[in-house]
């Protein structure tokens, strides 16, 4: 089998190299937001001048590990023990989550940036125009169409090998003819706007031309010749 290399770009640099470091970024803080939710208790006791063995253990613990049944008594217990006069106090918790939520939303704009794709959560909803649209999709649009430039070139050193192998077992030597390839992409449209610039449409073009742009015609000449049978029965 051959060896054919299809390529992201004419550097052979892959998109992942791009959007890595903000991938891992992203996975990172999310790891320690999630750690940091789950961790972070709703309220803490803290106990003044208690006497028992658990404040002893605790601070002989807390003298060796510095954290360790500290820790414990906080997640397990929800309590704090501490010195001084006796007295419990109930304080509130607050985890502020805004900074890293804003840094998490720009490092997942700067991925579909980094790698010209269209983020679905921002994607335009309702009766958005047909400009907008192809606006939102035109990084795509042009990223897709210079992959396909680079995958034409490994399609036709792939084409090479396959004339030469024809032409190895005698099944014809296909040297002289060229091939076209085409790469079909569907393009996000506003279909009540389509609709109503081919019906606005009609009496300045083909019947042909009006069905080839109108968004539920597949096939025009099957559209044809039902139309054709509509009104000749």
């Amino acid at each position: 089998m051959p060896f054919v290399p299809f390529k992201y770009n004419a550097r052979e640099i892959p998109l992942l190299k791009y959007i890595k470091p903000a991938i891992d970024d992203y996975d990172a803080i999310t790891s320690d937001l999630s750690n940091a939710i789950k961790d972070a208790p709703n309220s803490l006791k803290v106990v003044r001048g208690y006497e028992g063995q658990a404040a002893s253990d605790t601070a002989q613990e807390f003298d060796k590990s510095g954290t360790t049944k500290f820790i414990h008594h906080l997640h397990t217990l929800g309590v704090a023990f501490v010195g001084d006069g006796g007295d419990i106090e109930i304080k509130q918790v607050t985890l502020d989550t805004n900074a890293s939520e804003a840094h998490l939303a720009r490092l997942r704009k700067d991925i579909y940036d980094a790698a010209c794709g269209v983020d679905a959560q921002d994607a335009a909803t309702g009766n958005t125009s047909g400009v907008a649209i192809r606006l939102r999709y035109s990084d795509l649009d042009m990223n897709c169409a210079a992959i396909g430039n680079e995958f034409s070139a490994s399609l036709e050193s792939l084409l090479c090998f396959i004339n030469i192998d024809a032409a190895a077992r005698h099944i014809g030597n296909f040297d002289g003819l060229t091939a076209t390839f085409v790469f079909n992409t569907d393009v996000s449209v506003n279909e009540a706007e389509t609709i109503q610039m081919c019906a606005d449409s009609k009496d300045m073009l083909s019947q042909r031309t009006v069905l080839a742009n109108y968004p539920w015609v597949k096939s025009v000449d099957d559209e044809i010749e039902r139309i054709d049978e509509e009104l000749g029965g």
